[in-house]
């Protein structure tokens, strides 16, 4: 029976079984907000590289990378021990510029 309401109600499945479907907004009091000027990116792909990087540095929770404002906004959770300089040399271990 719930299958089925799973599958005609599917917003009851994060009600039931604890999850949302709904994007979950970080806030001040959950991270840090560390924003980057990133030099070198010559297209929407590179973006998304410096994207990637970002999210495979420890204690990066989420990333938002703009290629047209060359910039990159990063939310740090609050007891990561990570700093705007270790963001900065995961940007350029992949060869565009960060400060």
């Amino acid at each position: 029976m719930a299958a089925i309401g799973f599958v005609t109600y599917p917003e009851w499945s994060g009600a039931v079984l604890g999850k949302s479907s709904k994007p979950v907004a970080v806030t001040n009091s959950e991270a840090r907000l560390v924003t980057l000027s990133v030099t070198g990116m010559t297209c929407s792909g590179c973006a998304t590289n410096v994207k990637n990087a970002l999210l495979a540095t420890p204690g990066v929770s989420k990333v938002e990378v703009s290629f047209d404002e060359k910039k990159a906004t990063v939310a740090l959770d609050q007891k990561a021990n990570a700093t705007k300089g270790d963001l900065v040399k995961s940007v350029e271990s992949i060869g565009y510029g960060a400060n």
